[in-house]
């Protein structure tokens, strides 16, 4: 599943489970089951069955929830086979802003536009597992997301955590990203059959060999660390090699972010064309089959 996919996911199961009265800490389930459930729109959530998790959360077992859609988009049901709230923070209820925290697991998840989404990356759609484990501090205006976990499986398991700084607000997604500096980031990615089905899906969409598409990419990639520091240069090698090895990649590939000073997602972008973004945003990479020179033997090509 994609980021934003998994996002939207998460945000529309959040939506759902708040935008009601509040569940009191001592007994999750009872309080959802005699407090919100009553109050959500009829057919916008419904399940087979529900237990007790822990002392203030909840599961609830075969699930459908309705998607009003994103904008202009349509409509559709979002199905999962359990969805699993082990704490949140309902005291933000009748605020402006999301909950502040929460942690919850969705198993099973089929969503109309991760269909989509996959179909167009040529990667066959099957359940997916999303694990979501993040706290804002209003009074620091930090967020730490501790946990974003998505798993397409037999494709990729793709995994995310970070800190963000001077978020005012966690209900403006746009002010958010022109405001939040990152502290820091650590993305970790592990495919297992993705990258090869969408690198074959976007060859024959371009109506190219595979070899010339992975020769297009990795030189641009290549050409962003010519004449770089050592961190640039040790990422491109990573990248490089990963992307060679696309069709059965040699462990997962790590990318940390840990800048010198937080930076806004503006710097952080135009950072990697800067004099040396590995040292601007403080970046490491890691993959086993990392092959040193991979990037500088890219741009000879």
């Amino acid at each position: 599943m994609s980021f934003v996919a998994s996002i939207r996911v998460a945000a529309a199961a959040l939506i759902i489970l708040v935008a009601s009265a509040g569940i009191a800490p001592a007994d999750g389930l009872r309080r959802f089951q005699s407090e919100v459930l009553p109050r959500i729109p009829k057919g916008d959530l419904t399940y087979e069955s529900a237990s007790p998790l822990g002392p203030s959360g909840f599961v609830l077992e075969r699930v459908v929830i309705r998607d009003r859609g994103w904008q202009d988009r349509p409509a559709g049901e979002v199905r999962m086979r359990r969805l699993a709230v082990e704490e949140i923070d309902f005291e933000r209820v009748w605020t402006s802003d999301p909950p502040h925290f929460a942690k919850l697991r969705m198993e099973g998840v089929v969503a109309p536009r991760h269909t989509a989404f996959l179909k167009q990356q040529g990667i066959p759609d099957k359940p997916s597992d999303l694990k979501l484990d993040y706290r804002y501090d209003p009074r620091t205006r930090v967020l730490t997301v501790s946990r974003l976990d998505a798993v397409s499986p037999g494709a990729a398991h793709l995994s995310l955590n970070g800190i963000l700084e001077n978020v005012r607000s966690m209900a403006d997604t746009r002010q958010l990203l022109d405001t939040a500096l990152l502290r820091s980031l650590r993305l970790t990615y592990e495919d297992h059959s993705a990258l090869r089905q969408a690198v074959r899906a976007s060859a024959d969409k371009a109506n190219r060999p595979e070899a010339a598409l992975m020769r297009d990419w990795q030189a641009a990639i290549a050409a962003i660390s010519a004449g770089k520091g050592a961190r640039t240069v040790a990422a491109a090698d990573a990248l490089v090699s990963f992307l060679a090895d696309h069709r059965k990649p040699n462990g997962r590939l790590q990318i940390s972010m840990a800048p010198p000073r937080p930076i806004s997602f503006g710097l952080m972008v135009g950072s990697i064309f800067s004099a040396d973004p590995g040292q601007t945003l403080g970046l490491d990479t890691a993959y086993a089959g990392t092959r040193t020179g991979a990037a500088a033997a890219a741009v000879r090509r």
